[in-house]
């Protein structure tokens, strides 16, 4: 039972430690990591004539927040 519970534990500081560094990774490469939110956002590399670009997220304004909440979300489960 007891090695059970510290196995949890483990885990639990190991999934955390994770999700710290890839907030610290989202950080300090932002660029990087920032390019593909806003090609994801952007869906630009659907098929022409796909009827769900109504979706497409093309704002600057709204990758930033969207970013910024992938990171705080990123960084509050760390």
């Amino acid at each position: 039972m007891l090695i059970m519970r510290l196995a949890k534990i483990v885990t639990c500081l190991a999934l955390g430690l994770f999700c710290l560094l890839v907030a610290f990774d989202n950080v300090t490469d932002y660029a990087t990591n920032y390019l593909f939110v806003q090609h994801v956002l952007s869906m630009d590399t659907t098929l022409p004539g796909n009827r769900l670009m109504y979706r497409a997220i093309t704002s600057p304004v709204l990758w930033q927040l969207a970013y910024a909440a992938i990171i705080a979300a990123e960084t509050l489960a760390g």
